[in-house]
């Protein structure tokens, strides 16, 4: 795949480890899998980091179900902003909307968001989504859509939905990685179905360890930023 992309799970407000990340590698393409607020100290300088390189063209935005949340209790679908009584009582996360400096602030970024996230992506054979393929239905507000919801464990039980198309590897966040390893590391894991697709899952808590993982589907590595580490390691 030509220019293809470095693929970043859930941020979760890490600012510091999305800098670290950018540094890295300069000048090169993204795909967010979403998850940018929440959790982590820094919502607002994570968005703030990623809104150039989407506008520029040098990044895919893809939603996360905790950037769903909070948009559409700050917003109307059309980035309107919703009364301020709605938006304190629909928040879910309130230490988070306190890291703007005004709710018209977070609500201008959420309004950003409504323009330019995306709820799924493909690259030739590869397919993108916060948390599993999409399902046909309602994705709006009150909604837990499927492909920003639901687990392998999910899938287990009710199916998996098909990829599109022509795509045979999908790459996805929001499931601990440590939950799917037999071994509990926070490591990527990779998982075959039935259909024989693959489905890489990254998301290794980068809020909580300290540790961004990104897989960078151009040399098919591992790049790990956070605190003093720096390494690639090569996916098996």
């Amino acid at each position: 795949m030509t220019n293809a992309p470095i693929v970043v799970p859930d941020l979760h407000g890490r600012a510091d480890l999305l800098t670290a990340l950018l540094a890295t590698h300069p000048g090169r393409r993204f795909v967010f899998l979403g998850d940018l607020v929440d959790r982590g100290p820094d919502a607002p300088g994570v968005i703030a980091q990623i809104r150039p390189l989407v506008e520029r063209g040098q990044a895919v935005l893809l939603w996360g179900n905790h950037d769903h949340m909070l948009a559409h209790a700050l917003c109307y679908e059309d980035g309107e902003p919703r009364p301020r009584s709605h938006a304190q009582l629909g928040v879910r996360h309130p230490e988070t909307l306190a890291q703007w400096p005004t709710l018209q602030a977070a609500q201008q970024d959420m309004a950003w968001l409504f323009t330019h996230a995306a709820h799924w992506h493909r690259e030739g054979d590869v397919y993108f989504a916060h948390a599993a393929p999409h399902k046909a239905g309602n994705w709006g507000a009150d909604e837990s859509p499927h492909h920003l919801w639901a687990r392998p464990d999910d899938e287990f039980q009710d199916g998996r939905a098909p990829l599109p198309t022509g795509c045979t590897r999908a790459f996805h966040g929001h499931t601990p990685t440590r939950l799917l390893r037999p071994d509990g590391a926070d490591e990527p894991f990779q998982m075959t179905w039935e259909d024989g697709t693959t489905a890489h899952y990254l998301d290794c808590l980068a809020w909580a360890t300290n540790v961004l993982v990104a897989h960078d589907l151009l040399t098919g590595q591992l790049t790990k930023v956070g605190g003093r580490l720096l390494s690639n390691t090569i996916l098996s």
